[in-house]
C-alpha cells in the first residue's frame, strides 16, 4: 500500500521524513505554485495531476495539507484519506480566524508583511542544530511569501463558507488530531483517534503513536 504524503502550510517533505523512512513506497507532494482564482479544491485536483498514478493508495494531509487531502484522495482513487491536525468542514476553525478573513478583504497588502514579520521572528529563535524544530523553522523561512498568501486565502474561504455541514466524501477519512492543538482547538472538532498531549505538529512529537495508527491502517487495507 502507497501513502501520499502532503505537507502543512510552510512545511515541505522533511516534514513527513521519518514516515517516509517507515514506508519506503511512499512520495510526498511537491508544492505547485497557486494562482489567484484557484480555490481548495481546484488547486488540490490539479495538485494531484501531477502525482503518478498507483493505486491503491492512502492519502495522508497534515494541516492545510489535510484540507486538501479528500480532493486528492478523490482523483488518485485512494483506498483511504488521513486527516492530520486539519479540518473537515469549515465548522472545524475557531471564530477568531475572522480576524485573518477581515485583513484579506480589507488590507490584503498587509497580510504579506504580517508572513515576513512571521518568519523573521522564527528565524532570530535560533533553534540549535540538529534539533527537529530547527528543521520545520527553516522549511517556515524558507517557503515562498506569495504561495503562503495564497493558501492561507483558500483556507480562510473554507473556514467561513456558506455551509459549515461536512460534505459527504467518496473516500473514506479517517480524522486524527491532537488533545492540545492550539490552531485548530479539539473542542471545534469531532476527531476519530484523538492524541493525548498533541499539539498542532504532534506528528512530530508523538511519532510513536501516529505510526501504529498508519500501519494498522495499511495491515487493515490489506497492504
Amino acid at each position: 500500500m502507497r501513502f501520499v504524503f502532503i505537507p502543512g502550510l510552510g512545511a515541505d517533505a522533511r516534514v513527513f521524513e521519518e514516515y517516509v523512512k517507515a514506508f519506503p513506497d511512499s512520495v510526498v507532494l511537491e508544492w505547485l505554485p497557486p494562482t489567484p482564482t484557484e480555490n481548495l479544491e481546484t488547486y488540490a485536483r490539479r495538485l494531484a495531476r501531477s502525482v503518478t498514478p498507483s493505486p491503491p493508495c492512502i492519502v495522508v494531509g497534515l494541516s492545510f495539507g489535510g484540507m486538501l487531502a479528500p480532493y486528492i484522495a478523490e482523483e488518485l482513487g485512494a483506498e483511504y484519506c488521513v486527516l492530520l491536525a486539519s479540518a473537515k468542514s469549515g465548522r472545524d476553525f475557531p471564530r477568531w480566524y475572522c480576524t485573518g478573513r477581515f485583513l484579506f478583504r480589507w488590507c490584503p497588502w498587509f497580510v504579506p508583511m504580517l508572513i515576513i514579520l512571521a518568519k523573521f521572528e522564527v528565524r532570530i529563535l535560533n533553534w540549535k542544530d540538529g534539533s527537529k524544530w530547527q528543521s520545520v523553522c527553516d522549511q517556515f523561512v524558507k517557503s515562498s511569501t506569495k504561495q503562503m498568501f495564497h493558501f492561507l486565502r483558500m483556507m480562510l474561504d473554507r473556514a467561513f463558507e456558506s455551509s459549515h455541514e461536512v460534505p459527504e466524501r467518496k473516500t473514506p477519512i479517517l480524522q486524527v488530531h491532537g488533545k492540545k492543538d492550539r490552531l485548530i482547538p479539539i473542542k471545534n472538532v469531532q476527531p476519530d483517534v484523538v492524541i493525548p498531549g498533541g499539539g498542532h505538529l504532534f506528528l512530530l512529537t508523538h511519532f510513536d503513536a501516529v505510526l501504529p495508527i498508519l500501519q494498522d491502517l495499511e495491515k487493515k487495507l490489506g497492504g
